[in-house]
């Protein structure tokens, strides 16, 4: 099974997947983009916000092949797969913040080779636990939208993590047994 958690900036999706891939025993496959942006910082030098600038579209597509194999990977030896952050929240950045039209059909070309190829059996999306920040208000309103209809969605509003992971677990195992 492929949990993805989702949702904007800020919202818990890491405190979230750390808690319920503990409590289900299962995979954790943290935030790829940080990996990549560490790398990137060491081998070109380059922070973020330079990244974001000069080179965002490659980021992005380095960050989602990425994620391809680490998901491809941990299905192979586990039951059970929590993601924190989905190919669909990549996505909004790589259209977010795209600089090259080229890259940006290599990056779509992939993304929706993926989506033929594997699915998630459940995205869990953290609502916002406030909305100061301008870039998490309009990742919130898009991000959803670019969730396929196809994908059982479960929205987290904006509560402890504790009753989080129990919202979490009980339409886990809704889904599951409506497989």
């Amino acid at each position: 099974m492929l949990i993805g958690i989702s949702g904007s900036s800020g919202s818990g999706k890491t405190t979230l997947a750390s808690l319920l891939s503990t409590r289900l025993n299962a995979c954790l496959i943290g935030e790829v983009a940080s990996y990549i942006a560490g790398l990137w910082k060491a081998e070109k030098g380059m922070t973020l916000a330079e990244i974001r600038a000069y080179d965002a579209t490659r980021f992005q597509l380095e960050v989602l092949e990425e994620q391809i194999r680490r998901e491809d990977e941990a299905l192979q030896n586990h039951d059970v797969v929590v993601v924190d952050r989905t190919i669909y929240d990549n996505l909004f950045f790589a259209l977010f913040y795209h600089d090259n039209l080229s890259m940006l059909n290599r990056y779509m070309r992939l993304f929706e080779k993926r989506e033929r190829e594997q699915s998630y059996d459940l995205i869990l999306y953290c609502e916002p636990l406030s909305s100061s920040n301008p870039v998490s208000s309009v990742e919130n309103c898009i991000l959803p939208r670019l969730i396929p209809p196809s994908i059982p969605v479960c929205h987290l509003p904006p509560v402890s993590p504790q009753k989080r992971v129990e919202v979490a677990v009980n339409t886990i195992r809704e889904v599951v047994k409506a497989c």
